[in-house]
């Protein structure tokens, strides 16, 4: 597990190596997020557990946070949760609007991300798989989706 807070942009922290020419699912969470804390507790683990040992699949998550001092808060959901991958700490305002503006385009109600958790897949290329909606039904698939969201995953990996 890797963690970084200096990162500010999706693509800074997906040109780093361990991110080139791989699937990477992204997960953006938050610490006071209590779905976001379900799906890193309970499914989040066998996810990564069946892409263990794929060279070409990656985890990054992306927490976002408005607390004065985050990094307490990010670092102790870290060590209780012990998700596999690498570790970005988001601090609010600046970082996360410029943050979501790369990834979504736009605020939705006011709001930097529209929901949280949020997720999506980056193909090899560094681009985001799909346009992400505001809803949260016809966003992509969560952990907890299971099956579903492993045939996604085993799809962008089969193309090239």
């Amino acid at each position: 597990m890797q963690e970084d807070s200096a990162f500010t942009s999706l693509s800074d922290v997906l040109s780093l190596p361990q991110f080139r020419n791989k699937v990477v699912y992204v997960d953006v969470w938050g610490t006071t997020c209590t779905p976001c804390m379900e799906e890193l507790k309970n499914f989040t683990p066998k996810l990564t557990a069946r892409y263990r040992n794929s060279k070409d699949m990656a985890f990054l998550y992306l927490c976002l946070d408005r607390h004065p001092i985050p990094e307490l808060r990010w670092k102790e959901k870290l060590r209780l949760l012990q998700p596999e991958g690498y570790h970005v700490l988001i601090r609010g305002g600046a970082g996360e609007r410029k943050l979501a503006l790369e990834i979504t385009g736009e605020a939705s109600e006011g709001k930097f991300f529209p929901y949280l958790p949020y997720y999506f897949i980056v193909n090899r290329e560094g681009r985001i798989v799909g346009r992400q909606s505001a809803d949260p039904e016809n966003s992509e698939l969560r952990p907890s989706d299971g099956a579903l969201l492993y045939q996604r995953l085993d799809s962008v990996l089969a193309s090239h």
